[in-house]
Parts: C-alpha cells; sequence; structure tokens
C-alpha cells in the first residue's frame, strides 16, 4: 500500500498483516495459526533482533489495547529467532525487558 509523506514529498511503501482469529482476552486456536503467522511475516519482511526492520525500516506490532496480544506476538516472534540462532531462549528476561520498556 503506497503512502505518500506530503512533508518530505515521497511515497512509502506500508506493508499490513492482520490476524484476525485471535480473541481479544482469549487464546489462539489452533496455536499452530500464531507461528505460521509470525513466519509469514518473516517471510515477506525480514528482520533481525539487532533492530529495526528490513533495511532499517521501522516493524510496527500492535492490538487493540497494545500491551496484551502484541507483546505475545513479539515474545514468542523473539524466542523462535534466539532458537534458529541456537542461543539461549530466557523467556522471563525476555518478558521483563519488554515490560520495563513499554508505555503501559
Amino acid at each position: 500500500m503506497p503512502i505518500f509523506n506530503l512533508v518530505q514529498n515521497e511515497e512509502r511503501s506500508l506493508k499490513h498483516f492482520h490476524f484476525v482469529t485471535w480473541p481479544d482476552f482469549g487464546a489462539v486456536e489452533p496455536e499452530s495459526s500464531l507461528l505460521q503467522f509470525i513466519a509469514d511475516v518473516r517471510k515477506v519482511i525480514p528482520y533481525s533482533l539487532g533492530g529495526g526492520g528490513s533495511e532499517d525500516k521501522p516493524v510496527v506490532v500492535h492490538c487493540s489495547a497494545g500491551v496484551g496480544r502484541s507483546g505475545t506476538f513479539v515474545a514468542i516472534d523473539i524466542c523462535t529467532q534466539l532458537i534458529m540462532d541456537n542461543k539461549e531462549v530466557d523467556i522471563f528476561g525476555i518478558v521483563h525487558k519488554m515490560r520495563s520498556q513499554r508505555a503501559s
């Protein structure tokens, strides 16, 4: 989806993914559908734990409240990447760091 920035007179591309089967205050069923969604996003927008999106373009993840489902998505994505990189996974540490950086 092209977005036009009137201030800088430039057009940018925006990719939007919408996971519609995850109810607010509920669980994803089947669970594998969330893992597949994360894998599908990574295929289109490769990014690393080093920060930033593809070619230093930002990646934004958000749910209705901005702290539940989106945080779960990010935490699972981080853990998945650590596993793929054969690195230690500290779920408590990951969630603690994420919570220390959130606005709410």
